[in-house]
């Protein structure tokens, strides 16, 4: 597994990068309705499944980490968002990250959809509707 310390420090930046504080509560529900529409939600829901069935063939030991790691980088997104824009698009947003976390955490994957996603973060960018499978990013 790659350094998971590392992943998670760049994907704070990346987060830092994204201003939401000017996002009307009428924009963020029209962003999140465009969320659960396909390709988007069919996308990102087989994009979960494919990282998931990755995890499962890690080590007890490395899940744990990951797991750990995951759910301590979520918490942080979580607050950091629902301070800024409310806690409906937090919950998206820190599931977002979660889902990056776990795929850059990953050697075997090489190219994914999820890094397309990560793309979009990283661009300062809210995603949404069709995004490309990416190779892996180099983290800088």
């Amino acid at each position: 597994m790659n350094d998971m310390q590392d992943i998670a420090a760049r994907l704070v930046e990346v987060l830092d990068a994204l201003d939401l504080t000017a996002s009307a509560d009428a924009d963020i529900d029209a962003y999140l309705d465009a969320r659960d529409e396909d390709p988007f939600d069919s996308d990102w829901l087989a994009a979960h499944q494919e990282v998931e069935s990755r995890k499962r063939g890690l080590d007890e030991l490395s899940l744990r980490k990951l797991e750990r790691a995951n759910g301590k980088l979520r918490e942080r997104v979580f607050k950091r968002v629902l301070g800024q824009a409310g806690d409906d698009i937090a919950g998206y947003i820190s599931d977002d990250f979660g889902l990056m976390f776990d795929a850059l955490a990953m050697d075997d994957l090489e190219a994914s959809w999820v890094f397309g996603l990560y793309e979009c973060y990283a661009s300062a960018a809210l995603p949404s509707g069709s995004i490309h499978a990416k190779p892996r990013p180099v983290l800088k």
